[in-house]
């Protein structure tokens, strides 16, 4: 494949991306502005959806930096975990928006939230602290040079 391909290819995709994005973005705020009863399901729909691109952007720099040999764990890689806790987030509002209430649900969604509340606060923590690590292992490497 040569370098026109390459960049065609890339830009192709990054436009799609664009056009999804803008897609699925202007429906959400009309949504958001006009019925704020749903702004939760809304909220919670869309940060899953963000979490989706996010992991879909982890997963296409972990396997660039294999192409270039460097072998780097999934669970290592901030992008995929801080996507793994923006999609826990949009969970716990979806749970918490509880749009049947009967008994029987209550037990499901409650479990389901509690559930969701642990996986947003852990991801969010180790998220956080491999992201500081990750932003000061590029600051000493610049210092360095």
């Amino acid at each position: 494949m040569d370098k026109r391909s390459e960049v065609f290819t890339s830009r192709l995709a990054l436009g799609v991306l664009l056009l999804v994005a803008l897609v699925v973005v202007v429906p959400t705020l009309i949504t958001l502005i006009f019925s704020p009863t749903s702004t939760s399901v809304v909220l919670g729909l869309t940060l899953l959806l963000g979490g989706g691109f996010a992991l879909y952007a982890g997963i296409k720099q972990l396997r660039a930096t294999t192409r270039r040999g460097t072998a780097l764990a999934w669970w290592r890689h901030y992008l995929i975990i801080m996507a793994l806790f923006q999609g826990c987030c949009g969970g716990l509002l979806l749970t918490i928006s509880k749009p049947v209430r009967d008994q029987a649900n209550s037990v499901v969604i409650s479990s389901i939230g509690l559930v969701c509340l642990l996986l947003t606060l852990g991801l969010g923590l180790y998220g956080i602290s491999l992201t500081v690590q990750h932003i000061a292992t590029n600051t000493r490497g610049r210092k360095s040079l």
